[in-house]
């Protein structure tokens, strides 16, 4: 899909977790800072500028830590 997104332009991105991480979505707000493209992707980067506190996301970055490991 394509979206048109903005230099230093706050947004609101959705996290949906995996089912089985069993964690609800939430929302982290970024700025978008840079991209780039090949013949066969287009990348963009942001900056995490806001993240949700409590348990919720607290868990989703417990279960990431665990399974990168």
């Amino acid at each position: 899909m394509q979206v048109e997104v903005h230099p230093d332009t706050k947004y609101a991105i959705v996290i949906e977790p995996e089912a089985i991480s069993q964690i609800g979505p939430f929302e982290l707000m970024a700025e978008y800072r840079w991209n780039r493209s090949s013949s066969d992707a287009y990348i963009i980067g942001f900056f995490i500028v806001e993240s949700p506190k409590g348990k919720q996301f607290q868990r989703y970055v417990d279960y990431l830590a665990y399974h990168s490991s």
